[in-house]
């Protein structure tokens, strides 16, 4: 007796197990990524899922966001340069430390220590500064 043998087609044998290879436009992955496009969108645009994009297209979609920013910073530049005060202040503070906090420091005579005495208060005035004390230890509480 002979075996039988069970051929398969020849698309079958070359077949390969898993999910059929889709084609993704790494340069659509990328203009949707210098466009701000978050990868969730990206993914549903191209057909295929975040974790895809994410093992295979990484830096063409790290490039596309830095793109978006070189762009968005020369934008601005231009902005200010051309007089948009607000962009100035705002570039200044960003990119050279600029701030609005204003150092006020107090000195004696000729930028020396400030002087200080003790005060003596008679006991009319030592009772009502007790009271103040208590009044606003009560507030706190």
């Amino acid at each position: 007796m002979s075996a039988k043998k069970t051929t398969l087609p020849i698309d079958a044998k070359q077949r390969k197990p898993g999910r059929p290879k889709i084609g993704i436009d790494a340069d659509l992955v990328e203009k949707l990524a210098g466009i701000g496009c978050p990868t969730s969108e990206i993914a549903a645009i191209v057909g295929c899922s975040v974790d895809t994009l994410d093992r295979n297209f990484a830096e063409v979609m790290n490039k596309g966001r830095e793109n978006i920013k070189t762009r968005l910073r020369k934008k601005q530049i231009d902005t200010a340069m051309n007089g948009n005060v607000v962009m100035l202040i705002w570039l200044g503070k960003q990119m050279l430390g600029q701030s609005d906090k204003v150092s006020n420091e107090l000195s004696g005579p000729n930028g020396g220590p400030i002087q200080s005495q003790p005060v003596a208060l008679d006991p009319s005035q030592e009772a009502a500064l007790q009271q103040v004390i208590e009044d606003a230890k009560s507030r706190i509480k």
